[in-house]
């Protein structure tokens, strides 16, 4: 007998778990720059620099803690297998873990693109006010403070953002917003941000383009992939979210391929990983052909959207079933993947004599 099918899942822990090894870039990146400001407090220091120094550990510790949360949830995840889904309530129920993943990898990317950036200037400003500071200077800037109002300067402080409460306050001292309201100025002041942002982001294009570009291959992704991704766009926000998404591809399909590996090796097949194993660049999927010392043997496709491809061959009756049955309660139980469904493209009772395969509709039905 011989059978094939096709097979639609969510690996919803593999993913979270992609998610998060994704989002622990930014955990690095604020690291860096706050190793530049403990360099540069060596020498010089202010109640903004310690301000700009707390402000960052604070959301390193948030997107720390999250990340470890969230995996934790996904190992959880992984342990209930196939016993979860008895309702579309409950399915959604799941999602909602690679949706949290995904917004804090949101809030993450941000940290790390253009809110780095521009912390970075506004540090190396103060460093260069400081060492230029008269005593006018200091009294300018109580002149300032006083300009602003208690009332404006008490709801200014209390911008959680500390860049954007900078900018804020810069705004607030400009002689143009005196009279104007908290709202008026810090309408001012966000797009005063938004530009400085992108200013920054044009600035260092190519340092953050060689950034991205180390941390796709890091990952093993695919240096055409890498070429085209980094190519698809000018916008070095965007460009961070496609590889981001690449990336945690990459990771879905190294982490499903070592699960299918592991599942269909415990039902007796051995797979040559030096020869069996082929990636099919043009088709962006992973090529593994599983043998038996009996000559049956096991084939799957394995693509970066969740999907996998399997064909039992050379097993005489319903001798597949003992394998395939097996596998797939395994996939589910032990290792966590979840089964959306199963379309089935080809059976044949008898053993094979050919390599015809029915097609498909995988959209028929649907409304």
């Amino acid at each position: 007998m011989s059978h094939a099918a096709v097979i639609n899942y969510q690996s919803l822990s593999i993913e979270c778990k992609a998610i998060c090894t994704v989002t622990e870039n930014t955990l690095a990146n604020i690291d860096e720059l706050l190793n530049h400001i403990n360099a540069t407090s060596k020498t010089v220091t202010s109640a903004k620099i310690d301000e700009y120094r707390n402000y960052l550990i604070k959301e390193r510790e948030y997107v720390a803690s999250q990340i470890e949360d969230l995996r934790g949830k996904a190992e959880e995840q992984a342990k209930l297998g196939n016993r979860v889904v008895a309702s579309n309530e409950q399915m959604l129920h799941r999602n909602d873990l690679i949706n949290a993943a995904s917004s804090l990898k949101s809030v993450a990317s941000n940290i790390s693109i253009s809110k780095i950036e521009v912390l970075k200037k506004l540090i190396d400003e103060e460093v260069i006010n400081i060492s230029t500071q008269t005593r006018n200077a200091l009294i300018n800037l109580r002149d300032d403070r006083n300009k602003i109002g208690e009332a404006n300067l008490e709801k200014i402080e209390q911008i959680e953002d500390v860049s954007l409460r900078e900018i804020t306050f810069r705004t607030a001292c400009d002689d143009a917003y005196q009279g104007k309201s908290f709202e008026e100025i810090m309408k001012v002041a966000e797009g005063r941000l938004s530009s400085l942002k992108s200013d920054l982001l044009l600035e260092h294009q190519e340092k953050l383009l060689a950034k991205i570009r180390l941390s796709m291959e890091k990952a093993k992704v695919d240096q055409d992939t890498i070429d085209k991704t980094l190519s698809s766009s000018t916008n070095i926000e965007v460009l961070q979210t496609k590889a981001e998404q690449e990336i945690i591809g990459e990771h879905v399909r190294k982490e499903s391929l070592k699960i299918i590996l592991k599942a269909i090796e415990a039902r007796g097949f051995i797979v040559d990983r030096k020869n069996n194993i082929k990636i099919d660049k043009e088709q962006n999927v992973v090529n593994v052909v599983a043998r038996k010392a009996s000559g049956q043997t096991a084939q799957f496709k394995i693509y970066l959207d969740g999907r996998f491809y399997y064909k039992f061959d050379g097993f005489e009756g319903q001798a597949c079933q003992e394998d395939i049955e097996p596998f797939m309660s395994d996939l589910e139980n032990i290792y966590g993947i979840q089964i959306t469904g199963k379309q089935e493209i080809w059976s044949n009772p008898d053993k094979l004599s050919t390599q015809k395969y029915q097609t498909y509709d995988k959209n028929k039905g649907k409304k």
